[in-house]
């Protein structure tokens, strides 16, 4: 009994003493040293005469009522009628014109411009009959000479006229023309271009004003009639095709023009397209429907074949916040921003959300609120003094 008494004050005792220790102090995984906020980094402070050599102006948010836009891919084409493929009018071998570039994708091209010239080949035939009438005209050659030799020296015998030797002479030269024409077609059968070949060149040109698309033959290439050459495609006015889910056809506004923006680049200028009045086209199987917008790309910034956003208009409505789009800036990320005068002279860059583009006009759904003022003028050099740019 004692025994137990003493197991019992000895684990009591070892039990406290555990307790009074401390617990062991716990490491975080990670840890971040000088935290910074966002907005801690967006405020540019000027003085009066850096805004005035900036050219900043700042426009007041507003609130519209703006209708829907549904964003879809869509591509661009060539306007109807102003794209064409160039092939070989007949069988010859291509060549360029002296002085001219060769041909090559993506190179722009003049209505009228010499694209290649064509030495001719003749028909393919048959080496055989070629054969039989170069033996043919041979054996009129020899007749022909004969009679000439035997007419000149009965000229000089005086038993015929000088006229009746002027025929014979004739004869021999038309002869010796036929022999020597069956002889240089005989060569360019098998492949000849001596000298001795009656060659003819035909000159292929652009029939419009484009851009080559794609390019299937090179000089000195020998090709066959009807052999495609080159495509080219016209660059003003150009459609954009727009595959449209039927589902959603219904929404689209098609009696309002579209917003198209390039791939390439977030900052790309906004192209405002005009509905095309043509049937719309089924996609088939895909449930989709094509709907075709033009624009008239002066400045040839898309190309046919060029991918595309496309914002339709909806014929849904709502109120929304719109600001220019000069009021915009990207960063490298693609992120988007405006900057918000907070004092005189202080500038915030606000991160934004954009909805639609709409012409000049950016509908934002985030990032800002009606009544602030946003730079538009100077923008893009109040970013580039914000990260070294601007001086």
């Amino acid at each position: 009994m004692k025994d137990n008494v003493f197991l019992f004050l000895a684990l009591a005792l070892l039990t406290a003493a555990c307790k009074d220790q401390p617990e062991a102090e716990k490491t975080a995984p990670a840890e971040v040293t000088s935290p910074v906020k966002e907005a801690a980094l967006t405020s540019v402070t000027l003085t009066p005469e850096a805004v005035r050599n900036l050219g900043i102006k700042t426009v007041t948010v507003g609130s519209e009522a703006v209708s829907g836009m549904l964003e879809v891919g869509g591509s661009v084409q060539a306007e109807p009628g102003q794209a064409a493929t160039i092939s070989a009018p007949m069988k010859g071998t291509l060549a360029l014109q002296k002085g001219a570039a060769i041909p090559q994708t993506g190179k722009a091209v003049k209505q009228g411009q010499v694209l290649y010239r064509l030495t001719i080949l003749p028909a393919e035939g048959d080496l055989a009959n070629n054969t039989q009438e170069l033996e043919m005209r041979r054996v009129q050659l020899e007749t022909a000479q004969a009679k000439a030799a035997r007419m000149a020296q009965l000229l000089k015998d005086g038993a015929v006229s000088e006229r009746s030797k002027q025929e014979a002479d004739a004869e021999l030269a038309v002869a010796r023309k036929a022999y020597q024409d069956a002889s240089g077609k005989r060569e360019l059968l098998q492949g000849g271009t001596g000298p001795s070949v009656n060659q003819s060149v035909f000159i292929i040109k652009a029939p419009i004003s484009g851009v080559i698309q794609q390019v299937y033959a090179s000089a000195t290439q020998t090709v066959a009639a009807g052999t495609p050459l080159l495509d080219i495609a016209g660059l003003s006015p150009v459609w954009v095709r727009v595959p449209v889910y039927m589902g959603d056809l219904e929404k689209v506004d098609q009696r309002q023009p579209a917003q198209v923006r390039s791939l390439a680049g977030a900052d790309k200028a906004v192209r405002e397209a005009i509905p095309v009045s043509t049937p719309v086209a089924s996609g088939g199987a895909a449930a989709l429907t094509d709907l075709f917008y033009t624009f008239p790309n002066t400045d040839k910034a898309f190309y046919p074949g060029e991918k595309v956003m496309v914002a339709l208009p909806t014929t849904e409505s709502a109120e929304g916040l719109v600001v220019p789009y000069a009021a915009l800036v990207y960063d490298i990320n693609g992120g988007e921003w405006v900057y918000v005068q907070t004092a005189p002279q202080v500038y915030q860059r606000q991160r934004v959300e954009v909805s639609a583009i709409r012409g000049q006009q950016a509908v934002l759904s985030k990032g800002v609120e009606a009544g602030m003022n946003v730079v538009t003028d100077g923008a893009a050099e109040l970013f580039g003094t914000e990260f070294g740019g601007g001086k």
